[in-house]
């Protein structure tokens, strides 16, 4: 484990930072305003060079912002407008917005319910905003090129309005679901207990609306895409924390659906992750189940049912937000990682290639880490997993 220095590390990404071949994490603390770099060496993480970023870091990322082939860092503070946006910039995304050639920047703003634009220069700075108004509480991002111009563009979930679909929606995703040449939208609503699945048209808006209802009270909380009926077209797996269910969406590849088949969960399930955990080469779940402190596994068929779920107690007082799925112990078996928030530690689950696991292993990560999120990578060039966390 290594330290930053602060109590409430926020948000992280991964990239090679000085150059040397080696990936680098970088973390941003919301609690100190700091900004942390552990740099890598060929035997794990180095100390970490502790750089200010002033108010409240919520949201970093990563890019050649100057074109000179080394990796840059975009901060999004929170509390205050460095990156000279509108107020309380919360989430940042980069991508070549205007076919130059040069990274540019899009930040959602929350507090202020906006989307600002800021154009790169290619030499690590930037034009000022452009600013086009969201709806309330902008709260994810996504980019893809939605009416096949070849030019980047913007979808933004809003986590208090009814501006791209309906209430509160907390995740959005860009994926082809038709077998076309262009990108759809698919997005979860919290509020409104359902999904939308909005489908790509050139030169035209996103007219056309797919509403994949996922029950009363049912709070989809976070979903997968994945073909898990062997057909070449997109299905959706959602994750619903309020009826402690799964929905499974077969999809028809002309933008509609069949009605969900729905199988019990433990209590509120927060996270998703799809893989193949009995090596038969169908599509598999886990699901993180926050208030029943378990993980559930559900053994995909290939025709878009599963086998009842199999669970995995994570420890009393786990209350595990995050789930993700790797090949930890370099056997070529799918292993399981989860983020313990209760108890200040992650946890792995080594798999046998049988869709079974061995007992939870647990790592403590310090006290009041909570840990929300998990990236995984090869850092010390060894052809091994390993995984990184934000807290």
């Amino acid at each position: 484990m290594y330290s930053t220095g602060a109590t409430s590390p926020i948000s992280l990404a991964v990239g090679d930072i000085n150059k040397d071949s080696r990936l680098n994490v970088i973390v941003v603390s919301n609690d100190t305003g700091a900004l942390n770099i552990p740099f890598g060496s060929f035997e794990g993480l180095e100390n970490q060079v502790n750089y200010s970023a002033d108010s409240s870091p919520y949201a970093v990322t990563i890019g050649d912002l100057n074109n000179d082939g080394t990796l840059g860092i975009i901060i999004a503070n929170d509390n205050n407008n460095d990156i000279l946006t509108s107020s309380n910039p919360y989430v940042v995304a980069i991508g070549d917005l205007n076919n130059d050639t040069r990274l540019d920047i899009v930040v959602a703003n929350y507090h202020s319910d906006a989307l600002s634009v800021l154009l790169g220069h290619g030499n690590g700075s930037f034009a000022n905003e452009n600013r086009y108004d969201t709806g309330f509480m902008p709260a994810s991002i996504a980019n893809g090129d939605f009416n096949n111009d070849t030019r980047l563009d913007t979808a933004v979930a809003n986590c208090s309005g009814d501006d791209v679909t309906c209430s509160n929606s907390v995740s959005v995703a860009v994926v082809d679901l038709n077998n076309g040449t262009l990108v759809d939208i698919v997005v979860a609503n919290s509020g409104s207990n359902d999904g939308s699945v909005l489908l790509g048209f050139v030169n035209i808006d996103f007219v056309n609306r797919t509403t994949i209802t996922t029950g009363n009270g049912s709070k989809p909380r976070s979903f997968v895409i994945g073909d898990f009926n062997n057909d070449s077209r997109m299905d959706i797996v959602a994750a619903n924390s309020g009826s402690n269910k799964i929905a499974i969406f077969i999809g028809y590849g002309n933008f509609t659906f069949l009605n969900p088949m729905t199988y019990a969960t433990g209590f509120r399930p927060m996270s998703i992750s799809p893989g193949d955990f009995n090596n038969d080469t169908q599509l598999d779940i886990v699901i993180a189940n926050y208030d029943s402190e378990s993980v559930s596994i559900f053994l995909g068929y290939g025709n878009g049912s599963f086998a009842t779920q199999e669970t995995y107690s994570t420890g009393s007082n786990s209350y595990l937000y995050f789930v993700t799925v790797g090949d930890y112990n370099n056997d070529a078996i799918q292993d399981i990682v989860v983020g313990n928030q209760g108890t200040n530690n992650l946890g792995i689950f080594l798999g046998y290639g049988k869709g079974t696991f061995l007992s939870i292993i647990l790592y403590p990560t310090g006290y009041g880490s909570c840990s929300f999120s998990i990236v995984v990578g090869d850092f010390n060039n060894d052809r091994k997993s390993r995984f990184c966390r934000s807290q």
